[in-house]
């Protein structure tokens, strides 16, 4: 292969028909302030992830790097007919973006995990993973033979 293209599409609509209703006591309060705040804090992970990805390499497979031939750019599409305007973000100003984004929100009212989130198993996962590992070793080793 002598070329790729990536294309990521981060959809403007669809974040604008999410709604983030924060609970008060027994109280539901909604506001279009709030629910671009929370939406702009998904565009803006959107953008870091990206940014981020873009930032560290690509791997096709195993052995096939996919190097950029420039930097990410991103570009809106505004208004039909109109040519998009072009936009380079990368990881700083993507972070520096996001923290905004999230600190924007949280004075709405919408809460960001700060810690990391750890997830445990189950008992009953970690036996079905641990008999599904098993099952996979006698069957390699079967076909070995």
């Amino acid at each position: 292969m002598d070329y790729a293209e990536q294309t990521s599409v981060l959809s403007l609509p669809a974040l604008r028909r999410l709604h983030f209703p924060i609970t008060d006591g027994d109280k539901i309060k909604r506001s279009p302030a709030i629910d671009a705040a929370g939406q702009t804090v998904l565009a803006a992970l959107a953008l870091t992830s990206a940014a981020l990805a873009s930032e560290t390499g690509f791997d096709l497979r195993s052995r096939c790097l996919l190097w950029p031939t420039g930097p990410l750019t991103w570009e809106l599409l505004d208004k039909p007919g109109v040519v998009p305007a072009q936009l380079m973000i990368d990881s700083v100003s993507a972070i520096q973006i996001l923290a905004e984004a999230v600190t924007a929100a949280e004075v709405l009212g919408l809460k960001w995990r700060k810690a990391p989130l750890i997830l445990t198993p189950s008992p009953q996962l970690v036996a079905l993973l641990r008999r599904s590992q098993e099952i996979s070793a006698t069957e390699t080793s079967a076909v070995e033979e």
